[in-house]
């Protein structure tokens, strides 16, 4: 049995999808990412993660919408419509 280990997942637009980091871990100085979300709402998962955090990636994944948070520019993040969780596909990079 492994050992599950303790994140804190946060959710960081960076201009070509979401970036998921744990901000409890840390990479050359950045908190350490764990996934990434694209334009097509496709999750790829980089660390091992709890089903809670997985889910909750997948959730934000599906449901989110176009919206942006900037008056003065109109910015698409998601080249798909929202979906169902279960039609987001998962593709595990685990090293």
């Amino acid at each position: 049995m492994t050992k599950e280990i303790k994140r804190e997942i946060n959710f960081y637009h960076m201009g070509n999808g979401y970036s998921v980091a744990d901000r409890l871990h840390e990479k050359h100085g950045d908190y350490l990412q764990v996934a990434h979300i694209n334009a097509n709402r496709n999750v790829d998962v980089y660390e091992q993660l709890n089903d809670k955090d997985l889910n909750r990636i997948i959730e934000l994944a599906a449901t989110n919408e176009n919206k942006s948070n900037n008056s003065s520019q109109s910015l698409i993040l998601y080249a798909a419509p929202p979906c169902k969780p279960e039609e987001i596909k998962v593709n595990y990079k685990i090293k």
